[in-house]
């Protein structure tokens, strides 16, 4: 049996998540050399970045795996975004009100939330519809 064609969002989706996983483990490889941001982290803070740079790394491989779980069409990839996005979808909305109700509606970071929002939203809708859903339950 042949394997469904890979969707054009899938594979936007993987190579954020690629892309991702890259940053995340070039951060972690200059938090366990004491850097920050290029920089030599001041002697106070670089044995706190040096010990919670194994973390980032583990989060790295994670969201490396994801991606190409993502790649290979595996449906607890497609569940693991789903579940990642709509937890921050959840967090987004919860600021989006408290940003509101606090009249906080002028700033950039208040429209850097909103893009953030739709961004997730719309990655919820598009792995949850039924087309995209068959494709990862049919390569397997």
């Amino acid at each position: 049996m042949s394997r469904p064609e890979r969707p054009v969002g899938v594979v936007v989706l993987s190579v954020l998540w690629t892309v991702a996983a890259i940053l995340l483990l070039l951060a972690a490889w200059e938090m366990s050399n004491g850097m920050l941001g290029g920089q030599k982290a001041p002697s106070w803070l670089a044995p706190e970045l040096v010990q919670r740079a194994p973390y980032l790394a583990i989060f790295g491989v994670a969201f490396g795996i994801v991606a190409f779980g993502l790649w290979d069409l595996q449906n607890w990839a497609r569940i693991t975004v789903l579940i990642c996005s709509s937890i921050d979808l959840v967090f987004s909305g919860y600021t989006l009100v408290g940003a509101f109700a606090a009249g906080a509606t002028d700033s950039a970071g208040f429209w850097i939330l909103m893009l953030r929002t739709a961004i997730d939203a719309t990655i919820c809708v598009y792995l949850m519809r039924d087309v995209v859903a068959k494709i990862f339950q049919e390569s397997w």
